[in-house]
C-alpha cells in the first residue's frame, strides 16, 4: 500500500502536470496588431529559397493610418479597415507557385512597448486586423514560434491609408 507521502507526491505532479497544459491561457498577450506581412520561399535552383514579401500592412507611427505594399495576385487590402488578407484561392495559389508561405503577425502590448512577431495559421491572420486589437497565446512548435487567437477586434475608427503600392511579384524573379 502506498504512503501518504507517495500518494501527496502524486498528487501534486498531476496537478501541476493539469496547469503545465493549461499555460497557453497565462501566456496570453493584449495588444494593438501593428503589422501583418506574408512572406513566400521563393524556389531557386543553386541554393535555398529565397525569402520575400508578397504582402505588408503596416500601422503607422501615429497610430491612425497604414502604409501597404502588395501583390494582388497573392492578398487583398482594405487598408481603411486594417484588413490584410488571403483566401483560400489564394494560398492554393502560393503554395503552388512557392516552397513555403508564412503569415506573420505582429502585436504590441503597450504603447512603446515592444511585443510578440509569429507566425500565425492564414484564419487567424485573417481576423487580426492592423490597428485593431487582438489576444494571442504564444506556442512553438519544430517549425518555430506561432500565434493562437483568442480574440480580435477592428479598429475603433477608419484608419487613413498614408500609402498604398500594388506591384507584380512575378517581376522580382
Amino acid at each position: 500500500m502506498p504512503s501518504r507521502r507517495d500518494f501527496l507526491t502524486g498528487v501534486a505532479a498531476a496537478g501541476f502536470s493539469a496547469i503545465a497544459g493549461c499555460s497557453g491561457y497565462l501566456d496570453r498577450t493584449n495588444g494593438t496588431v501593428f503589422r501583418k506581412t506574408v512572406s513566400v520561399a521563393h524556389p531557386t535552383n543553386d541554393r535555398g529559397p529565397v525569402w520575400v514579401s508578397a504582402a505588408i500592412l503596416s500601422l503607422g507611427g501615429d497610430g491612425k493610418s497604414v502604409i501597404a505594399q502588395y501583390d494582388p495576385e497573392y492578398a487583398a487590402v482594405n487598408g481603411g479597415a486594417g484588413e490584410l488578407s488571403v483566401s483560400a484561392e489564394q494560398e492554393e495559389v502560393m503554395a503552388q507557385r512557392f516552397t513555403d508561405v508564412e503569415y506573420i503577425a505582429g502585436v504590441m502590448p503597450g504603447e512603446g512597448e515592444s511585443g510578440p512577431i509569429r507566425e500565425a495559421h492564414r484564419t487567424d491572420f485573417n481576423d487580426m486586423h492592423v490597428g485593431g486589437s487582438a489576444t494571442v497565446g504564444e506556442y512553438s512548435t519544430d517549425d518555430g514560434g506561432y500565434f493562437r487567437l483568442h480574440g480580435a477586434d477592428s479598429p475603433q475608427q477608419p484608419l487613413t491609408i498614408k500609402e498604398t503600392t500594388q506591384f507584380d511579384l512575378d517581376d522580382w524573379f
